[in-house]
């Protein structure tokens, strides 16, 4: 819509909200998400980015592995514009 290309990881992907009785779906590990990441930058992918929004963050590992993406980012374009939705996060 803005003319802004994407790559979509999702942290999350569930049924429903968490606030249902039952709730079936996946959760990204940090492990995985720095496999993700790790792929990008095996094709120089990473090099590519303007933008970087965080979501849903379960957990303070997830969180420090946003963090080492972030720190690579920047090492490609120190002007990066990150932008964290839903929880906090360690920009």
């Amino acid at each position: 819509m803005l003319g802004i290309e994407i790559d979509q990881i999702n942290s999350v992907q569930l049924s429903n909200h968490t606030g249902y009785k039952t709730i079936k779906g996946q959760v990204l590990s940090e492990k995985e998400l720095g496999d993700l990441f790790d792929g990008l930058v095996a094709n120089n992918l990473h090099e590519l980015y303007t933008h970087l929004l965080t979501g849903y963050v379960g957990n303070d590992n997830f969180l420090r592995e946003i963090k080492r993406i972030i720190k690579h980012l920047r090492d490609y374009n120190p002007n990066i514009i990150l932008l964290c939705r839903d929880n906090p996060c360690l920009c």
